[in-house]
Parts: C-alpha cells; sequence; structure tokens
C-alpha cells in the first residue's frame, strides 16, 4: 500500500530471568507487567516494532537522500488467538490492494505475500 502496511507478527515469550532488557529496553508495558506476574514476557511487539520502523527509515532516507519523517510514532495492533482469525487477517491483507483499486488481482500486486503463501 502506498500510504500504509500490514504485518504479521508472532512474538516468542521468554523466561522474566533470563531476560536482561538492554538500557533502551527497559521501559516494560502494561501488556508485559501482566506476563511478568506468570513468569513470562513477551518480545514485546513495541520493540519490533520500533526496530522495523527504525532500520527502515534509515534505509529510505539513504537511499532517497532525505531526511522527512518516514513514519507515524503509533502503531495499531491486533492479537490473534485462533487459526480463523489469522486467515481473516491475512485475507484481509492481501485483498487490501484490489480494494484500494491499486490492482485487479491480488496476485498482481509486487509486494504482497499472496504469491509466497499458495
Amino acid at each position: 500500500m502506498p500510504d500504509h502496511l500490514h504485518i504479521l507478527i508472532e512474538p516468542s515469550l521468554l523466561k522474566a530471568d533470563g531476560v536482561k532488557p538492554s538500557a533502551k529496553r527497559k521501559k516494560r508495558t502494561s501488556k508485559q507487567n501482566s506476563c511478568l506476574a506468570d513468569g513470562f514476557i513477551p518480545s514485546a511487539i513495541e520493540y519490533i516494532m520500533h526496530d522495523i520502523k527504525g532500520k527502515s527509515a534509515m534505509d529510505i532516507r539513504r537511499r532517497f537522500n532525505i531526511s522527512d519523517k518516514i513514519w507515524q510514532k503509533s502503531f495499531w495492533d491486533f492479537p490473534i488467538y485462533s487459526d480463523k482469525v489469522f486467515e481473516q487477517k491475512l485475507s484481509y491483507i492481501h485483498n487490501n490492494p484490489v480494494r484500494a483499486g491499486l490492482v485487479q488481482n491480488i496476485e498482481d500486486y509486487p509486494w504482497s505475500s499472496f504469491n509466497h503463501n499458495l
């Protein structure tokens, strides 16, 4: 999509006593704190998105010699708890370029994972 992206990420759970966050990653979300009570913390989606946005923004700025802001600060996440919901979200993502009028057929969108998920 020209102005946003959809991505499915499966973060893992790590034992809390085996994790030592780096200095820049000491802040915990309420979601992480609730997992700590069970002895686990998630490899937080916030950190994953921070890394994806940071690296891609640096690459884009360098490649196109720009200094503009690339990403908005926030992002929207939606927890997926079943195979049915996963399939619904994947279908939504794959059909998004068709709904937006960018292509006639899903398989024609060059940045889609559709052709890799057959």
